[in-house]
């Protein structure tokens, strides 16, 4: 029987490394379900991956943080050691991760992704606000937002972005893949490359829903730049169909709540790429500011049989959990002296490497990454 989810802020909501021990030490003896003063991989997967609603590459980044892939338990000291990993809003400080966030999994608060490098962050739930600062060359897919994503200081990442509103400042060569509420706004920002949303996980038309986000009136392509450039140029481009990725994204869930993934909107076409921008009723800011824009040109019809790529995500286990701990192990061979240990652990595919934006000069392919289908 796998944990159900939680449904309300969970116990390590305020996780950080600055944590008491008393604190720490009550989700350890929480998740130790054996009561055996280590914590197996099976342990995190039920606690983090079914009742948080984390990814099977969260709980084994969690084992093995400090020593390599060969662990089969955690102690409580390296747990405290890592228990800020457990914050299921705050993502700090992250290289060469692939870090997932299921429905349900933020319980409509807001999230912080900071100092992330080369990293693959699948956010598939709805959240309150996100922040993301300081992130390079990262795979990023964020769920329905209700109110601002906000994107600064960031560098050759590639989104997908659901929000009220999309605001970025001082980014360079980021590429969004929106559905925008609202019409987004950059600042400082360079060689910016916009589309249509493109994306399904599982629940992802029901989280729109929920939301009150209309798939019919995207504003993705209504860019409001604040510090449009002084020659002329323009700051930002619609990417030509070729460079579209749709990005499908399948989790691992218990039977009784799995879903396939779903999307609200069909496939990108070129005329959707042409389309002139919506007008928005409401301003969002821009009037103040009064600004003359500098629009794009549109994209060039793709040759005969060109087609938008397509990338897939599954959330699988790469490592075989051993339930034995090193403890429960280690009184096994005094007991039986002659008996071999079963203290082992059995690695699959190595961890995913992070995904690159789509260059200019790609054709359609299918992304192949460890762990990446």
């Amino acid at each position: 029987m796998r944990k159900q989810r939680l449904t309300a802020l969970p116990p390590v909501a305020r996780a950080r490394k600055t944590s008491k021990e008393e604190e720490v030490r009550k989700v350890f003896q929480e998740i130790d379900s054996r009561g055996c003063g280590e914590l197996s991989l099976d342990d995190l997967r039920s606690y983090m991956c079914d009742y948080l609603g984390f990814g099977q590459a969260d709980a084994e980044s969690m084992m093995n943080q400090d020593g390599g892939t060969g662990q089969s338990s955690l102690d409580f000291d390296n747990f405290r050691k890592n228990y800020a990993r457990m914050n299921p809003f705050s993502i700090m400080e992250r290289q060469n991760e692939v870090i997932i966030r299921k429905p349900g999994a933020l319980c409509g608060q807001m999230a912080v992704l900071d100092g992330l490098e080369d990293c693959q962050v699948y956010i598939c739930d709805t959240s309150a606000q996100i922040m993301m600062d300081y992130c390079k060359r990262c795979t990023v897919l964020l769920g329905p937002c209700q109110s601002s994503v906000f994107v600064r200081n960031c560098e050759d990442c590639c989104l997908w972005v659901a929000a009220q509103q999309l605001r970025t400042r001082d980014c360079q060569r980021c590429t969004f893949h929106m559905y925008a509420k609202t019409a987004p706004i950059i600042e400082t920002s360079q060689e910016m490359s916009f589309g249509p949303w493109a994306a399904c996980y599982p629940k992802c038309v029901s989280q729109f829903e929920k939301v009150s986000f209309d798939p019919t009136r995207n504003f993705w392509n209504a860019i409001y730049d604040f510090t449009p450039s002084k020659t002329g140029t323009c700051n930002w481009r619609i990417m030509p169909l070729q460079e579209i990725t749709q990005l499908v994204v399948d989790l691992d869930e218990a039977p009784e709540i799995a879903a396939q993934p779903d999307g609200p909107l069909g496939p990108v076409t070129f005329d959707q790429l042409c389309a002139k921008p919506l007008q928005s009723e409401g301003s969002t800011g821009q009037s103040v500011a009064n600004i003359a824009q500098v629009g794009p040109a549109l994209p060039s019809p793709p040759a005969s049989g060109v087609a938008v790529k397509s990338r897939s995500f599954q959330d699988r286990a790469t490592i075989s959990a051993a339930v034995v701990t090193r403890k429960a192990a280690a009184a096994a061979a005094q007991a039986a002296p002659a008996a071999t240990s079963t203290d082992t652990v059995q690695s699959g595919s190595p961890a995913p490497e992070p995904a690159k934006p789509p260059s200019n000069e790609e054709t359609k392919q299918t992304t192949k990454t460890p762990g990446v289908r």
